[in-house]
């Protein structure tokens, strides 16, 4: 099983626009808006694999001076997935991007 990690941080110009970068990526590739990403996140991960074997869940979100999100893809292909992130909005959308470079 895979052990996918990842930081999307906004402590410095570089950093934001990366992270804004993926979190508009996700955006557009979803057809989301900011207030249904979260919604649409979580369906695609669940029901949008083309193998219709896998799926991918959210397995945890939890914050202290960063926020954590924990997702797990299961199925032929596996992995779990651990993103820190100063915006959560943006850490959900890397945690889609790092599921659906499985499949």
């Amino acid at each position: 099983m895979d052990s996918l990690t990842d930081f999307m941080c906004v402590c410095s110009d570089t950093e934001r626009n990366k992270s804004e970068a993926c979190y508009q990526r996700v955006l557009q590739a979803l057809d989301a808006t900011p207030e249904n990403l979260l919604s649409k996140v979580v369906y695609d991960l669940q029901w949008g694999y083309q193998d219709d074997e896998s799926y991918a869940f959210i397995t945890s979100i939890a914050c202290d001076q960063w926020c954590g999100i924990r997702a797990k893809v299961e199925g032929p292909k596996q992995a779990d997935i651990y993103v820190q992130c100063d915006v959560v909005e943006h850490g959900i959308a890397r945690v889609w991007e790092m599921a659906k470079g499985l499949s």
